[in-house]
């Protein structure tokens, strides 16, 4: 039989063996660091995921408006739209729009009429320009742009001002190359627009998709040029 003091002994070294171990420095340290290591690994997997991503949102963008310059120019007896006032495709239009390359195709992307309230057409903000884009930038946003920008003499979409030209076309087009390698429409950045070009200063100074730039072509095919 127990006494009462070896009874309280045992009471008293159950309780420290049940007293919960606690992490030392060196432990935590060490778990903090397997952590950091594992999050680092990951990182590249997740950025180049993400541009994958950014990537594919923007060809989808521009066969959507491949789509809808190939049902305009069907409704208009083969006409591209035009004449544009620039090569830089703005993404906002209303009833003053009327030189923008968006003010022709926001019906055919599923918007309405232009009106005296400025919209947005999403087909026209690429993903790989928005990275902190607020709803003001976006009304002035031009991240493609349409013909060959940079020295370019050709205007497809015909053009406004000194040199007025009507648009061209899509046999025409045809008649004139290849038009599953001719450029409709491409990303924009510094490196590709015409620097005398108002808003030229406020692209990217080099292709936002890394080493290529995507690109609508004229037979309506969308695909990637390496730069």
């Amino acid at each position: 039989m127990l006494r009462r003091t070896d009874a309280l002994d045992l009471l008293a070294s159950g309780q420290k063996r049940r007293t919960p171990c606690a992490f030392t420095l060196v432990e935590l340290t060490g778990v903090i660091l397997v952590l950091s290591c594992l999050v680092l690994l990951g990182l590249p997997t997740f950025v180049r995921g993400n541009q994958k991503s950014k990537r594919a949102n923007c060809q989808s963008n521009l066969r959507q408006l491949g789509l809808a310059l190939q049902a305009y120019s069907e409704a208009n007896n083969d006409s591209l739209p035009g004449p544009l006032s620039s090569p830089l495709a703005r993404a906002s239009y209303d009833q003053t729009s009327t030189n923008q390359l968006v003010w022709y195709l926001g019906g055919h992307l599923g918007f309405p009429a232009p009106g005296r309230t400025s919209r947005v057409v999403v087909q026209l903000l690429c993903p790989g320009h928005s990275t902190g884009r607020t709803v003001g930038q976006e009304l002035t946003a031009t991240d493609y742009s349409v013909w060959k920008g940079k020295g370019g003499t050709a205007a497809p979409f015909g053009k406004t001002g000194g040199a007025a030209a009507a648009p061209l076309k899509v046999e025409t087009i045809r008649t004139l190359g290849r038009p599953e390698e001719e450029t409709a429409v491409t990303d924009a950045d510094k490196a590709n627009v015409n620097p005398t070009l108002p808003g030229w200063s406020a692209l990217p100074c080099r292709p936002v998709h890394g080493n290529l730039r995507n690109v609508l072509f004229f037979d309506w095919h969308v695909g990637s040029n390496p730069q």
